[in-house]
């Protein structure tokens, strides 16, 4: 699921790379990956349907 893998990535960034929420969330997936001391290791992915429904669950409040 998609909400299991983005907590183990924020705790990644939080915690080894000093990130804060605002800066987690504006990266991508690949950002993360190379920000990371190993390259991150695998990346699985998100289908864009878990993508579109996490969007439409928690809007940007930027783009209010």
């Amino acid at each position: 699921m998609f909400a299991d893998g983005a907590q183990r990535c924020w705790r990644l960034a939080s915690t080894v790379l000093g990130w804060s929420p605002d800066q987690f969330w504006a990266s991508t997936p690949t950002e993360l990956s190379l920000s990371l001391p190993d390259g991150g290791g695998t990346w699985e992915g998100v289908s864009k349907n878990d993508l579109q429904a996490l969007a439409a669950k928690f809007p940007d409040v930027r783009d209010r």
